[in-house]
């Protein structure tokens, strides 16, 4: 299904590490993690979550999803 995660960075802390929220519209579920834990997120760990997340990995870090108070749709 096309646009199945609507993510949004929640809040940069001081080190300016990314809190990401990603939010599963089927299941309704949302998953929060901080940038540096996708990458451990195991295969029982949602891993499709994950795939989606690494696949805008270089979008997270230019910071297109930096502006706190937009959300954007994948």
């Amino acid at each position: 299904m096309k646009n199945q995660y609507k993510m949004k960075i929640v809040l940069v802390d001081e080190e300016g590490e990314r809190l990401i929220e990603v939010l599963d519209k089927m299941s309704g579920i949302t998953y929060s993690y901080y940038e540096q834990e996708y990458d451990s997120l195991n295969v029982r760990d949602n891993s499709q979550v994950k795939k989606y997340v690494l696949k805008r990995m270089h979008f997270i870090r230019a910071g297109a999803y930096d502006d706190v108070h937009t959300e954007y749709c994948g």
